[in-house]
């Protein structure tokens, strides 16, 4: 919590500091910053430089008095959250305080025990917000990962700096209780994220295509966009090591180097990052995979991209079509063995197979893999296993009768227990067009129908189809049908 001492009393000052700090030592109250000011004009400097939680200020302060310099801060600094001083001979100021927007008001002098109410007041207030915020920042993620929003229609944040990381978990364990595991470890992150006080960002957690898992940070402040995913990160790290349900988990995390000022080309770039995650087979595996490693790795591996990427691929479906992966590595045996010996897939294939596999050279290797892959499943699935088209059967299934929810690919693999790219390329292989394309034309279709009856505005049909914004709705509907909504028939504003 950031705090800002704003009076032109110095004893006042400092007994307050002295007060703010008593309570950070014996709570859980944290402060990662207590700045004092003497004057009114100087208080509004500092609250547009450091964008404070907590705001003690008095009425009466030379250059510009408390209440002013309160309401020219909340514009520029509006989720700050501000605590009067006042004596008795001024309580008719105080009320137009609570009119502004104050949190509370103290008399002075004011007691320790009133300063850790109201800080503890303002405490629960910025975790509040902070989870209302976070809801509806996964809320506006999930709407452009699944095309039912776009940032220039409502919702898109002025002035808003954004940051995120790619986690990428490898796990010996089956599908489902690598997902519960995955689920397990979002959910910590996003409650601490949410209630931590050394955290300012605005933050959320979502599922990729891939069904790597990103979290994505956000603040005016770069400094604090930073600070805060190196705390996440290493709080990440710590839950694989106290959490005894997701032991045996490795998590290799790829960090996103520039801050974006737009959530969809920072999405975007999260889809490429998390395309280039094949690199920790052959590279800090487990790890902080910065952009210098990751060019590193592009260079060194250039020429083994192909093979990498379907190795990444099949050994994450291996549960369902073991053979793939073997015949992998069976038409790329040098390939395999070379990046054995030199490259880390070694370390790779112990962390899956949870230290099953022997450390041996590479031409040993081949053969131990082999015989890993089918110990569990020994009977190798043909291509037209009936199992891959009742996937599909299911996922439409599911599609029809949660079209109208916030759901995507990740989501809908979880739901079957496989994993998002198996799901992918076998709805691409018995559909003949991709995921997406599908959910854009049942929405589409059950659009049309309900516009059909005549009944409903477009505004309702956007919604009743899936649709955050019935702008976006309006530009997808027009790219399937040729017009606009409005232009239907019998469609009703």
């Amino acid at each position: 919590m950031k705090c800002i001492i704003a009076d032109d009393e110095h004893l006042v000052r400092f007994s307050i500091q002295d007060m703010l700090e008593e309570i950070a030592e014996s709570s859980s109250v944290w402060f990662d910053g207590i700045l004092q000011v003497a004057d009114g004009k100087d208080l509004v400097q500092q609250v547009r430089l450091h964008q404070p939680d907590v705001v003690f200020v008095d009425i009466r302060m030379p250059l510009v008095n408390g209440l002013d310099a309160m309401e020219q801060g909340k514009k520029l600094s509006p989720a700050t959250q501000w605590i009067i001083l006042t004596g008795y001979a001024e309580f008719d100021y105080a009320k137009r305080a609570v009119a502004l927007g104050a949190l509370d008001y103290l008399l002075k002098p004011a007691s320790r025990e009133d300063i850790e109410r109201v800080v503890r007041l303002a405490l629960s207030h910025m975790k509040d917000r902070r989870a209302l915020e976070q809801v509806f920042l996964e809320h506006r993620m999930q709407g452009l990962l699944q095309d039912t929003f776009s940032e220039d229609s409502e919702g898109s944040s002025v002035g808003m700096l954004y940051t995120a990381c790619v986690g990428v978990l490898d796990s010996p364990a089956g599908l489902q209780e690598t997902y519960k595991a995955q689920h397990r470890l979002m959910l910590d992150l996003r409650t601490w994220l949410r209630s931590s006080p050394q955290i300012a960002s605005i933050s959320g957690l979502v599922s990729l295509d891939d069904g790597n898992m990103a979290f994505v940070l956000a603040s005016p402040t770069q400094s604090i966009l930073l600070h805060d995913r190196q705390l996440a990160t290493e709080f990440l790290y710590s839950l694989l090591k106290s959490d005894a349900s997701v032991h045996g988990l490795t998590v290799t995390v790829i960090p996103l180097q520039l801050c974006e000022t737009n959530l969809t080309r920072l999405l975007q770039e999260l889809d490429r990052l998390s395309s280039d995650a094949y690199l920790r087979l052959v590279g800090s595996l487990g790890g902080f995979m910065d952009s210098g490693q990751l060019r590193r790795l592009q260079e060194a591996f250039l020429n083994d991209r192909g093979f990498l990427q379907a190795l990444d691929k099949h050994m994450r479906d291996r549960e369902l079509e073991p053979a793939l992966a073997i015949q992998l590595i069976n038409g790329n045996q040098d390939t395999f063995e070379r990046l054995w010996d030199t490259g880390g897939l070694a370390q790779y294939f112990q962390v899956v197979s949870g230290g099953e596999l022997p450390l041996v050279a590479g031409w040993r290797a081949t053969e131990e893999v082999r015989a890993w892959l089918l110990k569990d499943h020994p009977d190798t699935i043909a291509s037209e296993h009936p199992g891959r088209r009742l996937v599909v059967d299911k996922t439409l299934a599911i599609l029809q009768s949660h079209y109208t929810q916030e759901i995507g690919l990740a989501q809908v693999a979880d739901m079957l227990g496989i994993t998002p790219n198996y799901l992918s390329s076998e709805f691409n292989r018995i559909m003949g067009e991709s995921f997406p394309q599908y959910m854009t034309r049942l929405r589409m279709e059950k659009a049309h129908g309900l516009l059909q009856e005549g009944t409903r505005t477009v505004k309702e049909v956007s919604a009743l189809v899936g649709y955050m914004s019935s702008r976006h709705f309006g530009k997808v509907f027009k790219k399937h049908f040729g017009h606009v909504p409005s232009e239907h028939p019998l469609s009703r504003e």
